[in-house]
């Protein structure tokens, strides 16, 4: 008897589920043989590089000030601005005002020098009087050094802030002290000589103005004198092989060079100290080391360097530094004014 269609196999298994399913394409999956492989992904992005610290700036640590050091150096600033202005306080009523109410008679009478107060400093350790014209030439004076305190106030709160205070520094902001009041009077005179008629007299002059023309020269001294310097060697150029160049003595920081190393560099750590040999190290010479990835630019990172001549500098590494085999990159900065900065070079460790 023929079996039943409908009827479930011996096994149980109805014959529908006893079908076996097409054989699958075997090359479905498979891309054409002339078609482009997918792109790579792209790599990411570099890590941003870290802030760099005061060493990282180019500032040695063995060259910065503490904090004692630059504690006693800003109270030195405040003290100087606080008498510059107790100063001023005291010879303003001594000043010439120009005409007064009065009429011309009194404004000639300051002119000429008629004194009618007496100018007490520090609690009478210092009296004396000033005639009109003198008191112009004082008040410029000390217009020019609260402008220089200004500046150096300033300047100097942004160093410390930064912890960047060298020790080269200090005689810089001292001088400043001195260049600011000078530099006010040869504009005071200068106007005076040129720019006012000859027959004017101390009563004509108006001390605001010069209060204000001598404080801002002090406060933009730096600025003043780079730009007269810039000036005055427009007008008087003199030929090359002349002036400060035959003389050989320029304040310039020289350009610095490498010329190789000495021991080569191991992944011993008897190697962690070499001498890096090359022209135009200074004592503030800095040098920088880093590893590099194939294809990527150095990072630089500063090293422990130690002034040996003008043509050797005693370089300490770290462990990292020489860990395995490869290349390091040096280089060597020398700071403004002139300097610049060498490589970076590579070198081998073997």
């Amino acid at each position: 008897m023929p079996d039943d269609p409908g009827a479930p196999a011996a096994d149980g298994v109805s014959p529908e589920d006893n079908v076996e399913p097409p054989p699958a394409d075997v090359g479905a999956d498979e891309p054409p043989a002339d078609a482009t492989p997918p792109l790579p992904p792209p790599p990411p992005p570099p890590a941003p590089p870290a802030t760099p610290g005061p060493a990282e700036q180019g500032i040695p640590p063995r060259y910065n000030v503490g904090l004692f050091g630059a504690s006693l150096f800003g109270l030195f600033v405040l003290a100087v601005g606080v008498t510059l202005i107790y100063i001023l306080i005291k010879i303003w009523p001594k000043v010439p005002h120009g005409t007064t109410a009065e009429g011309t008679a009194k404004t000639t009478a300051a002119a000429s020098g008629a004194a009618d107060k007496q100018i007490d400093l520090f609690w009478g350790l210092f009296q004396f009087n000033l005639l009109a014209e003198t008191a112009l030439i004082v008040l410029a004076a000390v217009m020019g050094g609260i402008g220089a305190t200004v500046f150096i106030a300033v300047s100097f709160s942004d160093y410390v802030g930064n912890r960047r205070f060298a020790r080269s520094w200090v005689w810089f902001y001292i001088v400043r002290l001195f260049v600011g009041p000078a530099l006010a009077l040869i504009f005071y005179f200068a106007l005076r000589g040129g720019f006012l008629a000859s027959s004017s007299n101390g009563g004509d002059i108006n001390p605001y103005g010069v209060a204000a023309m001598a404080g801002l020269v002090g406060l933009f001294s730096k600025q003043a004198g780079d730009k007269l310097r810039q000036v005055f060697d427009a007008l008087f150029q003199v030929d090359p092989g002349h002036g400060d160049a035959a003389r050989g003595d320029g304040v310039a920081n020289p350009a610095p060079t490498i010329a190789g190393i000495e021991p080569p560099l191991t992944t011993s750590p008897d190697t962690l100290t070499f001498r890096l040999q090359g022209t135009g190290f200074i004592e503030a010479s800095t040098v920088s080391v880093g590893r590099s990835a194939a294809g990527e630019p150095p990072t630089l990172l500063p090293r422990g360097t130690s002034f040996t001549r003008e043509n050797e500098l005693e370089v300490t590494l770290l462990t990292e530094d020489v860990s395995e085999a490869g290349q390091l990159w040096i280089s060597v900065t020398n700071p403004a004014p002139g300097g610049g900065t060498a490589g970076p070079q590579a070198f081998d460790i073997t």
